[in-house]
């Protein structure tokens, strides 16, 4: 089966009109190009698989920095007037831990006030400039940790754990101070300020593979827990109480993220709903709860009882879904009278 770049040219061609057989020069559909041996039927039914929530490398959407199929991507494309050619359209967004928010999003969310939205909008305001603003940068990549060592007066920078293995520092010191940067945002490389999720570290030689097990529990605070429960991706609080995870631990990382600029929750819970824009994908409890399909007045109470403690998130993920379904048949309802 094709890997890496030669599945995704297979792909653009079978979106774009077929593949294309370079001896006679024509486009062929993917099932006679099976017959004609271009395409292997194990790879065919692969590419037809490809979703927004699988593992295998895609096309990057910059609006959500999702991996898309080609077909996918193609779709968000609006088409120029004069030539007829998909172009994709840029919004306005912004980076955050596990992702993109939108300028609307972080409206509601009280991240930006009003008169900045309109700055973005109007091309008064550049992004670059806004997301570097103190406040918004706590909300959107916290407000930084401890990155590593430097020897002083030298002043050369060491990761902490180059400064173990050179018996600067113990293990004991090293692994909870590498947990807690691993939590609060990625991993940090103090000689070039490269931020790294752990697989890409420890490739990187960051640390080693002895730590790779304890530090890639320590990612999922961000990337959120498996709840072999319910299936679903619970934030770090509820992954100790349901003893998930060491509570030790667990409490040592909360209070580090609480330093660095808050708790990632909603970001990282996930869950699926069966109608509507969102249907059959998993997609995070953020885009639920902001989506149009949640009115601002059952926006509010429902995200201030999940702060409070009030609402657990598969019981957020429910009224989410019951929202969303009233929304779609609702819309069903005034488009059939």
């Amino acid at each position: 089966m094709w890997t890496g770049h030669w599945a995704g040219a297979a792909e653009a061609q079978l979106a774009t009109g077929g593949l294309v057989d370079p001896i006679q020069g024509v486009r062929m559909a993917p099932e006679l190009a099976c017959q004609q041996s271009l395409l292997a039927q194990e790879t065919w039914c692969g590419l037809l698989e490809l979703g927004p929530g699988s593992s295998a490398p895609g096309f990057l959407d910059p609006n959500t920095l999702e991996q898309l199929p080609y077909r996918e991507l193609l779709g968000r494309c609006v088409q120029a007037p004069s030539t007829g050619l998909g172009l994709l359209p840029l919004k306005v967004t912004f980076r955050t831990l596990s992702g993109a928010l939108s300028l609307a999003e972080l409206l509601e969310a009280g991240v930006l006030d009003g008169e900045t939205a309109r700055g973005l909008r109007e091309g008064r305001l550049a992004v670059p400039d806004v997301g570097a603003r103190t406040e918004v940068q706590r909300h959107l990549q916290g407000t930084g940790g401890v990155a590593g060592v430097v020897l002083l007066p030298a002043g050369h920078k060491k990761s902490f754990f180059q400064a173990t293995a050179e018996h600067l520092l113990p293990m004991g010191a090293t692994l909870p101070v590498l947990e807690a940067q691993d939590a609060t945002c990625m991993l940090v490389d103090p000689a070039t300020g490269r931020q790294l999720w752990v697989d890409v570290a420890v490739r990187a030689g960051l640390f080693g593979p002895e730590l790779h097990r304890q530090l890639l529990a320590a990612e999922q605070v961000v990337t959120g827990y498996h709840d072999p429960f319910s299936g679903t991706r619970i934030p770090l609080f509820q992954a100790m109480k349901r003893e998930l995870v060491d509570r030790p631990l667990a409490l040592r990382l909360l209070v580090a993220q609480l330093a660095t600029g808050g708790l990632v929750c909603l970001r990282a819970a996930v869950a699926t709903v069966s109608t509507g824009t969102f249907q059959g994908r998993p997609v995070s409890l953020w885009e639920l709860l902001f989506s149009e399909a949640v009115p601002v007045e059952q926006r509010v109470p429902l995200s201030q009882q999940h702060k409070d403690g009030a609402l657990l998130a598969e019981e957020l993920a429910a009224a989410l879904r019951a929202a969303h379904e009233q929304a779609a048949a609702t819309a069903r309802t005034t488009f059939a009278g």
